[in-house]
């Protein structure tokens, strides 16, 4: 009996001390991991040697927007395209640049909440300090705040303060064109869960 006991209290020590806080195992398996996570996601795939082939979308202020092709060297009929934003180089061949991948699904969703802070918000005036932002399933944060000269949006691509984008007008009409550029180009991530 007192083995029993002692077998028993083992077991829930051990199931104490190995239990992970936050959500439960269901919610764990719907979340979605972080964007900078992408790549370590794909490269689980079966069978992955991914080929990563990098077109320039375009460039604005501290951030360039890239299409990445990327082949599955091991089944070449495998091929899909991620976004990526940079946001801290010196030099962008290097392998140490701060990216930050994401798929159609991000850019769709940035491009509709973008899309719905211009129409609903930029022409009308705040008398207090306002901020409205969003994020997508990849941690990709976005929005705008008011300041003395109107809305002014932005991104932010990371954790870090240097990721931020701040975009005056006119920079937002090119972000918009990039990311309307971008998904015209954008195939679909083959490992993301739905």
């Amino acid at each position: 009996m007192r083995t029993a006991i002692l077998l028993l209290f083992a077991i829930l020590l051990h199931t104490f001390c190995n239990a992970q806080p936050g959500p439960s195992g269901q919610d764990r398996q719907n979340e979605m991991p972080r964007s900078e996570k992408l790549m370590d996601r794909l490269l689980r795939m079966p069978d992955a040697m991914l080929k990563k082939d990098i077109t320039d979308i375009g460039e604005l202020k501290n951030m360039k927007v890239q299409l990445v092709k990327l082949t599955n060297l091991s089944d070449a009929n495998m091929q899909f395209s991620l976004a990526r934003f940079v946001y801290a180089y010196g030099d962008i061949n290097s392998p140490n640049v701060k990216a930050v991948y994401t798929d159609v699904s991000a850019v769709d969703e940035m491009t509709r909440n973008f899309n719905m802070l211009q129409t609903k918000l930029f022409s009308e005036k705040s008398n207090v300090y306002s901020e409205i932002m969003f994020k997508t399933r990849d941690g990709i944060i976005g929005g705008c705040y008011w300041s003395k000269e109107g809305w002014a949006p932005y991104l932010k691509l990371a954790d870090t303060d240097d990721s931020y984008v701040i975009l005056g007008k006119d920079d937002f009409n090119k972000l918009m064109s990039m990311l309307d550029l971008m998904k015209s180009k954008l195939m679909p991530d083959p490992a993301r869960k739905k």
